[in-house]
């Protein structure tokens, strides 16, 4: 499937079926963020972001992984 190519409806529909929850983890992610915990790598910072929002980050965690942030 390499070759498979959408259109500019079938990524709408798909953007806009995974925004809502995309843009609810960032808050979890924001707000983690912002709190003072010195020593904090990002990846403790992700991981305390995924426990606050844990059901709906495990089918999403592909999305995060590259460091989008």
């Amino acid at each position: 499937m390499p070759d498979r190519r959408r259109d500019t409806n079938q990524l709408k529909v798909h953007w806009s079926r995974l925004s809502k929850t995309i843009n609810e983890f960032n808050g979890y992610w924001v707000s983690v963020s912002r709190m003072n915990k010195s020593g904090y790598s990002d990846d403790q910072l992700m991981d305390a972001a995924q426990h606050m929002y844990q059901k709906k980050i495990a089918s999403l965690s592909h999305w995060f992984i590259g460091g989008g942030f």
